[in-house]
């Protein structure tokens, strides 16, 4: 029997056949494919749309409305981190997962301080990338487990959360 904090409401995205919707942002195409690819390959998801820049990502935001926004933290223009706060401010239910080369906890910290809800690394996320979208879809935090640190240990109010 599953424990019910491991088991999503049946009204969440990826169950029951709705897909969750992933909308990919990084300014390596090669690595948007591989996101795309790796999405396509996993039960559950679709990925909807891509953008080179968080300024992109936002009109694509606003028009594909998706469950999910994968957000690159080193990108030309705003970057990242100031990319969360824009996707949000359009698309305040999208969630906000960055997948980022930086394996540091204060770079996870600052993500989630911004309004993210996930942090998954470049290095490990053949592995994690897919359990990290519905842990957080199903209303948790994640941080990748290459950092080493607990989600909760961040103590930090997330927009739209319960704290």
């Amino acid at each position: 029997m599953d424990h019910p904090l491991h088991s999503p409401p049946a009204a969440l995205p990826g169950v029951d056949g709705d897909d969750i919707r992933v909308l990919i942002v990084d300014d390596h195409r090669m690595m948007r494919s591989g996101l795309r690819m790796a999405l396509g390959r996993a039960d559950g998801f679709a990925a909807v749309g891509e953008a080179g820049t968080a300024e992109e990502a936002v009109p694509l935001a606003r028009a594909l409305r998706p469950d999910v926004v994968l957000m690159d933290l080193e990108m030309p223009g705003a970057g990242g981190l100031a990319g969360i706060g824009m996707v949000r401010e359009v698309e305040p239910d999208a969630l906000v997962v960055v997948v980022s080369m930086h394996a540091i906890p204060d770079t996870a910290r600052e993500a989630l301080a911004a309004g993210a809800v996930g942090y998954v690394v470049k290095a490990s996320a053949h592995a994690t990338l897919t359990p990290a979208l519905r842990h957080v879809v199903a209303g948790g935090v994640w941080v990748d487990p290459l950092l080493g640190v607990d989600p909760g240990g961040f103590h930090l109010p997330l927009p739209g959360r319960p704290t």
